[in-house]
């Protein structure tokens, strides 16, 4: 094994710990759990010590030093001793990540969970005793450890109450689990985690897979680049190193994806940026605790991303107060960036939305333009042009962009592959679902436009909102009904079925409306004894 790492480079000859010790250690931790014991950390620490006078006992917290899995990336060994049954573990099934591993392979498998065991632990050279008594069910490792060094081995020093030896690993075990491999922190239900799969899934994102304009980009990446290369500059004016930003536009136009390109690209620099996402502000401990523990660990981490996605849904009339305290509290948030998305930049609180010490920058997501709905095309294009039946020319490209008028960048996606399933099918997408006629489509939107004007007056913003995006969505359909499909692509099946598919996803954006519109009365209602309550 390699030395670096402070594991040993040669075979060790493990003493077994003595029988009586454990059996009665064990035999307290049933009194412990059964309730005749009310003090469980003072009570695991005076029965290990009493079991075992020739060692010395380090208590610590295993969700701040991880010693079995520092073990298990290699840097030390842990042998668990089940060569009697005083321990507790729980076998559990756990499942493959998805069902499509491959024939005959193995669909899960089973683990054991040890929440009371005993260890033979090698680290360094030296040999230890590690008692682990885990929590079941946490996403991340956590409970009590109990580290046992012999006080007459070589070089041990014992004093004011610590082991010089139990130190030099548990700092070693600490540092270990207090860093990032490979890994991004997510927080939900109240816990930070660290999420290998969020990594991968951010490290395969690129520029080049996000379709929106070139100054957006470019603006984004000199903000936060910006941000991070100029520590010394926000010194020079006295000013605070943090800074806001918000990405703000209806879904699917890029938010999302922007954000992990620049988690990315920031992963990729000399010395990289740690990203944090907050999942879900969801605790039993209240909204004061849980953003105490969101930016305590953003301080501990930075310089680094602390990423709020939905924030409009995070901070509510609950937890306002408790956000803005962090945000502009008295502790430093030096270092920190904070990028926040919304869909809706109306419904975010003015008192988080309107203040520039908050969030400096706003970038709006909106629908793509005509040019940019022709460089998502393009975008397909490229992925499809080993397809015989799927090959797509230029002009294809630009009739794509005029068809989808009014679609977001997921809209568009979701029209190709839904498209190229037609065509993988045998499908070609004409004359197979009646659509509404041209004709009926232009008395609808005239009763729509006329109704509007006649009831303005009496109508709340909310409804005129909704009668307005009626109109905007019956005048696309009628905008598509009365394209027609260039002489030059009509026999294209893929260019036919994605003329029949962005009919059938206008009328879903169409009933989305009718829902959210019959959704709204019973949110008003919901907010309105919310108000009441907390009045």
């Amino acid at each position: 094994m390699d030395e670096q790492y402070g594991h040993p480079s040669h075979q060790h000859e493990l003493s077994t710990p003595d029988h009586d010790s454990l059996s009665s250690v064990w035999t307290d931790q049933v009194d412990l759990y059964s309730g005749r014991t009310v003090n469980a950390d003072f009570a695991a620490m005076a029965s290990i010590r009493a079991h075992h006078p020739q060692h010395h006992v380090s208590w610590f917290k295993i969700d701040a030093c991880d010693l079995l899995g520092y073990a298990a990336a290699g840097h030390a060994s842990a042998e668990f001793v089940s060569s009697s049954e005083h321990y507790k573990m729980m076998i559990q099934y756990k499942p493959a990540k998805h069902r499509l591993a491959g024939a005959g392979r193995t669909p899960g498998e089973l683990e054991g969970v040890v929440t009371f065991g005993l260890y033979k632990y090698v680290w360094s050279g030296r040999e230890y005793l590690y008692y682990h008594l885990g929590v079941p069910g946490n996403r991340a490792p956590s409970g009590n450890g109990f580290l046992l060094s012999s006080r007459d081995g070589p070089g041990v020093v014992v004093k004011g109450g610590r082991c010089n030896v139990s130190d030099d690993l548990l700092w070693a075990g600490g540092h270990w689990t207090d860093q990032l491999h490979n890994e991004v922190y997510v927080f939900d239900n109240g816990n930070w985690t660290k999420n290998a799969d969020v990594w991968k899934m951010v490290m395969a994102s690129a520029w080049d897979n996000v379709v929106i304009d070139a100054r957006t980009k470019t603006s984004v990446m000199n903000d936060v680049d910006g941000f991070f290369d100029g520590q010394q500059l926000y010194a020079d004016l006295q000013v605070p190193w943090k800074r806001g930003i918000i990405f703000h536009g209806v879904p699917g136009n890029g938010k999302t994806m922007t954000v992990k390109v620049v988690m990315a690209t920031l992963q990729n620099r000399r010395v990289p940026i740690p990203s944090l996402y907050v999942k879900s502000f969801k605790r039993g401990g209240g909204s004061q605790t849980t953003l105490q523990n969101i930016f305590s660990r953003a301080r501990l981490m930075a310089p680094c991303l602390l990423i709020f996605e939905d924030l409009d849904t995070l901070v509510t009339d609950s937890s306002r107060t408790y956000f803005l305290n962090e945000v502009d509290g008295l502790e430093s948030n030096d270092g920190i960036l904070i990028i926040g998305s919304v869909n809706d930049l109306d419904k975010l609180d003015p008192a988080v939305r309107d203040r520039p010490s908050r969030f400096d920058r706003k970038y709006h997501f909106n629908l793509p333009g005509e040019e940019d709905r022709t460089t998502y095309a393009h975008f397909w294009q490229k992925k499809l042009e080993k397809g015989n039946k799927t090959r797509i020319e230029d002009e294809a490209c630009n009739f794509i962009a005029k068809m989808t008028d009014g679609f977001s960048f997921a809209y568009i996606n979701e029209l190709f592959i839904a498209s190229l399933l037609v065509v993988a099918r045998g499908g070609s997408g004409l004359n197979q679902f009646a659509f509404a006629s041209l004709e009926s489509l232009e008395k609808a939107l005239a009763e729509l436009e006329a109704g509007l004007e006649a009831e303005k007056r009496s109508l709340s913003a909310v409804e005129k909102s909704f009668r307005q995006a009626k109109i905007t969505s019956c005048s696309r359909r009628k905008a598509l009904r009365a394209l027609e499909i260039p002489p030059a692509l009509e026999n294209n099946a893929l260019i036919t079925a994605m003329y029949e598919q962005a009919q059938i996803l206008l009328e879903d954006m169409d009933s989305g409306i009718v829902l959210k519109q019959q959704e709204e009365p019973l949110k008003s209602r919901l907010a309105a004894r919310r108000a009441l309550m907390h009045g």
